[in-house]
């Protein structure tokens, strides 16, 4: 499977790297689980905006997977990678865009989601924030309390995209944090990974 870069040229994308992944347009998309003390996970939870967000965004021209996450992580939520030299990537998944979307509206007939993981973090004070809209209450929630609101995204959400993040988030999330790491580790699975 060849990868082919090029740029859309929506103005609000303009910026992002689109693949061509088995010659369909798509949308990078990149989603950090930052790993806080005694099993939290820096999170806003859905009791800020309806449902629960991580860090993430897409991927810019130019930048890698791991180039994302650790900007997406300053910039959404104002934390930094105090090693950026210790961050895990995991598996795609592959989001098939419905009719009528954003992303088809974009140019975009698919989305992957890549997931990345980081063991030490931060809160950055001197953080500011481009608008108060992105100045969003991010913090160290428990992990049970983030696979939670996850699931009730799952089930309140009417958006598919939404549902479908929150779905592949949960099968990260319990590989990161089994006990025993019985499941299938993501080096085993499938580069892209279909609901």
């Amino acid at each position: 499977m060849k990868n082919s870069p090029y740029t859309i040229s929506k103005e609000q994308y303009a910026n992002e790297q689109t693949f061509l992944i088995e010659g369909i347009p798509s949308r990078h998309r990149v989603e950090a689980i930052c790993i806080g003390p005694d099993d939290t996970v820096l999170a806003c939870s859905a009791k800020y905006n309806g449902y629960i967000e991580l860090p993430g965004g897409g991927v810019d021209v130019g930048e890698s997977i791991v180039q994302t996450a650790l900007r997406e992580i300053q910039e959404e939520a104002g934390w930094e990678v105090i090693d950026p030299q210790h961050v895990d990537r995991f598996g795609s998944f592959l989001y098939k865009a419905e009719p009528n979307s954003w992303l088809i509206e974009n140019g975009y007939n698919q989305e992957s989601n890549s997931f990345v993981s980081c063991k030490a973090i931060r809160s950055n004070p001197n953080h500011l924030f481009d608008s108060q809209s992105d100045a969003k209450r991010y913090e160290l929630m428990n992990i049970d309390e983030v696979i939670y609101e996850s699931m009730c995204t799952i089930r309140d959400n009417k958006d598919a995209r939404g549902v479908f993040i929150c779905r592949s988030r949960l099968e990260v999330l319990k590989y990161l944090f089994s006990k025993t790491k019985a499941g299938v580790p993501f080096y085993d699975l499938p580069k892209y990974h279909t609901w």
